[in-house]
């Protein structure tokens, strides 16, 4: 069983694990993390690694940032 959580109170390791202990095989914080890797379609989701237990997918705004700067480059270089 996997977790999206959305709080924003469980960025880091040791916070998130109580959902581990509690039984869940994987969970997604839907927030900056304090400690986590972090990993965002088309950015950096090639480097997931199944045996990552925890992982953040960034915060709403992380994620608009970086799609938009990722826009930009691609305009700017080619």
């Amino acid at each position: 069983m996997m977790l999206m959580e959305p709080t924003a109170v469980f960025t880091t390791m040791k916070k998130s694990g109580v959902y581990l202990e509690g039984g869940l095989k994987k969970v997604t914080i839907l927030a900056s993390p304090a400690d986590l890797s972090m990993f965002m379609m088309s950015m950096n989701h090639e480097k997931y690694k199944n045996s990552l237990k925890v992982i953040s997918s960034a915060s709403c705004i992380t994620i608009c940032l970086a799609s938009l700067m990722k826009l930009f480059i691609t305009i700017l270089t080619s």
